[in-house]
């Protein structure tokens, strides 16, 4: 090989490291409205911030850029469905810092994704101490001029992302029923649902919730257009990657997350604004 192929290999790999690196640091924000009839009244205009799949990713000390992303948004509350870690750290002292702060600016509501189903109890119990409500199926009201909504959480166990084999294949389906089993019947009122896995998002919709919230796909990995390529359980071409999506009058807002690898697919704050179409006043 001359000098000159040396010099182009080089150049390219060069390339390379920039463009994942640049992408890797990238935190953008997106913003969505939700339009529903079924929202009451007193809610019109609520901002929720959604964060989902820190891993151990860093935004700058103590994740500032982050906090300051979302503050930006001036949220009236914030959603994280899940990962806030890794499955295999032994302290939670960054994602300490991030929901402490987070919870000076909005109310922040969770539930566990598929790395805190896997991590150790011990680590579960400190992340149930954080200055945030931890819906670990269970439910709260959220009262406003005399209105409520409720917001719920759901989570699945190790067996509903991996095999015993430590495989992806023949995976259990979740059903509406999986859901009772887990949370109960969907209420009366607008329900919102926070639940770490978008595949389910059929069983969310026929069990009642009105918007669903999820991370867990990192937007497809790498995007081309508007297209995610991979699925954590290694599956190309997953149905959803990231955004708004509909069954009937039953929504998902999908977010894109902030950890682990990416290419051409920035983290994201995203910012869901809910908004009723009653005929103006």
């Amino acid at each position: 090989m001359n000098i000159y192929a040396i010099i182009w290999c080089a150049a390219v790999v060069l390339l390379i490291i920039i463009l994942v690196s640049y992408h890797n640091m990238q935190l953008k924000i997106t913003k969505k409205t939700l339009v529903t009839k079924k929202l009451p009244e007193s809610f019109d205009g609520t901002k929720i911030a959604v964060i989902s799949d820190l891993h151990k990713k860093s935004f700058g000390k103590n994740n500032y850029k982050l906090i300051e992303a979302v503050k930006s948004c001036a949220p009236d509350v914030i959603f994280f469905p899940g990962d806030l870690i890794s499955r295999f750290e032994t302290t939670i002292k960054a994602p300490t810092k991030l929901i402490t702060s987070l919870a000076k600016i909005a109310p922040v509501y969770y539930t566990y994704g598929n790395h805190e189903v896997d991590a150790d109890e011990s680590v579960r119990e400190e992340i149930k101490k954080l200055p945030m409500t931890c819906l670990l199926n269970g439910s709260v009201t959220i009262d406003k001029d005399g209105e409520s909504i409720n917001v719920m959480g759901v989570y699945f166990e190790s067996e509903y992302y991996k095999n015993k084999k430590g495989g992806y294949r023949n995976l259990p389906k979740v059903t509406a029923g999986d859901i009772n089993r887990r949370i109960g019947e969907k209420p009366d009122g607008f329900t919102l649902l926070l639940a770490h896995n978008p595949d389910y998002f059929p069983a969310y919709a026929e069990w009642g919730a009105d918007i669903t919230f999820s991370g867990h796909i990192h937007g497809g990995v790498i995007k081309i257009g508007k297209r995610g390529l991979l699925h954590p359980e290694r599956k190309f071409l997953p149905e959803y990657t990231a955004g708004i999506y509909k069954i009937g009058d039953k929504a998902l807002a999908l977010t894109t997350g902030l950890g682990k690898f990416r290419l051409f697919n920035a983290s994201e704050v995203m910012l869901v604004t809910l908004k009723n179409d009653f005929p103006e006043k």
